[in-house]
């Protein structure tokens, strides 16, 4: 049996238009010519070069949309597939003086000594008249465990984690699992009024402000906070929502 010669192309899988389909393709023809099948090397080496036309075609499509949409941050991500930029990761300062220096200049206004105010002679101590008519205290808030599964399905994979080490990723993908336990942590730290110490925590990441650092003030304090503690917040907010909504101006605004 005659053994076709080996000249085939090989494709870059960095290329923007190499998808996994021609991955597979690929791999079919290398096979093809591992066990020296001429007619299945020929038919996988015609399917690969037509998909990969096809491929290019799609994506050139995909590009031009970008580009006329009128949308910067779709054109940026264009420019940065076709010239495959990446953007280069900060190198980290060895220095444990500067992470000393921060802290110290992150925590200059926490005082220990600090106590609420104390309420002026001026103000009048009479209590305050009941409204004529009092309103009904808000519902109980119970958090149920679709709740907590429906919020943990929406986390961004992506995103950091905390101090916890509790990443998004790990809260979406073990959704069905960490609901029930969760939505019991929750619900019984609402009937406490108290927080986990551990949900409370945060880690401090300084970024720089500029290229050539002069101070300690060139440095943009980013906290990265427990991403269950988030979680949380965004259900507590969904219940606050429903309660003052009504209660809001329709002409008030933040800024």
């Amino acid at each position: 049996m005659c053994i076709p010669t080996r000249t085939y192309l090989t494709f870059n899988n960095d290329k923007p238009w190499f998808t996994s389909k021609l991955r597979h393709l690929c791999q079919a023809k290398e096979d093809a010519f591992r066990n020296g099948d001429r007619v299945l090397y020929n038919k996988a080496r015609n399917t690969l070069n037509k998909e990969i036309r096809v491929a290019k075609r799609s994506y050139a499509k995909k590009l031009e949309n970008q580009f006329s949409a009128n949308d910067p941050a779709s054109v940026w991500k264009g420019l940065k597939g076709i010239t495959n930029y990446k953007t280069p990761s900060p190198s980290a300062e060895a220095n444990q003086q500067l992470a000393e220096d921060l802290n110290e200049f992150y925590c200059r206004f926490e005082t220990a000594g600090l106590t609420p105010h104390a309420p002026s002679e001026h103000l009048s101590t009479q209590p305050l008249t009941p409204p004529a008519s009092p309103l009904s205290p808000p519902p109980a808030l119970r958090i149920s465990e679709d709740d907590v599964r429906r919020i943990f399905l929406k986390q961004k994979k992506r995103k950091a984690p905390g101090p916890d080490g509790v990443t998004p990723a790990c809260l979406k993908t073990c959704a069905d699992q960490l609901a029930f336990i969760f939505s019991q942590i929750f619900n019984r730290s609402l009937e406490l009024c108290e927080v986990p110490a551990c949900f409370k925590r945060s880690t401090i990441i300084p970024i720089p402000k500029k290229p050539k650092i002069t101070g300690l003030n060139d440095y943009r304090p980013v906290a990265l906070t427990s991403v269950v503690m988030k979680s949380f917040e965004r259900l507590v907010l969904a219940y606050l929502k429903n309660i003052t909504g009504p209660l809001l101006d329709p002409l008030q605004f933040a800024y």
